[in-house]
């Protein structure tokens, strides 16, 4: 945990990073707000912000957070190791960052099951049925559980490699 805790302090102390990690989570909470505003015929923002709960709105913003937060670490990443011209083939490189990124993406995705009116939209643009929405809402809590352990997961990896303390990658960044 301590490596997620290094990373992220290098990243909020990056004036660039920190403004790209704001960015990116502002924009992901928009994008979840918004989604049923505009997927819904005859629904408004007041509206649709009248009936979330707090719960939703924090479970929205928690996810949105950390989704930006590995995002944003995955973008100093590619960049650090572009400017160091790290040893190993850039496309192994943009492999193994990919990775840990697509996690985190399916994570935010399913992150909209905190919204029944996004989950519908989210599924039915990559062609799965009314019957998949409301299998999903009815073991809500565990999709909520599932995305925050992904992202969660995919929040370890990227801090280790960005630390420099990843076996795997066998990358050694320079976090100054």
């Amino acid at each position: 945990m301590k490596h997620i805790w290094n990373a992220s302090k290098i990243i909020s102390t990056h004036r660039r990073y920190f403004y790209l990690l704001l960015l990116i989570g502002i924009s992901f909470f928009f994008v979840l707000i918004m989604v049923p505003v505009f997927s819904v015929p005859g629904n408004t923002l007041g509206f649709q912000l009248s009936i979330f709960r707090f719960r939703d709105l924090l479970i929205m913003f928690v996810l949105s957070t950390l989704s930006a937060l590995v995002i944003t670490m995955q973008i100093y990443i590619l960049w650090t190791n572009r400017k160091m011209k790290a040893k190993q083939n850039a496309g192994v490189a943009m492999a193994k960052t990919g990775g840990t990124g697509l996690i985190a993406l399916f994570a935010a995705i399913s992150s909209t099951a905190a919204c029944s009116s996004c989950l519908v939209f989210v599924l039915s643009i990559v062609g799965l049925g009314f019957g998949t929405s409301l299998f999903i809402l009815q073991y809500q809590i565990y999709f909520l559980i599932g995305a925050l352990l992904l992202i969660l997961i995919s929040l370890h990896y990227t801090s280790k490699r960005m630390m420099g303390i990843c076996e795997t990658c066998n990358l050694h960044n320079n976090t100054t």
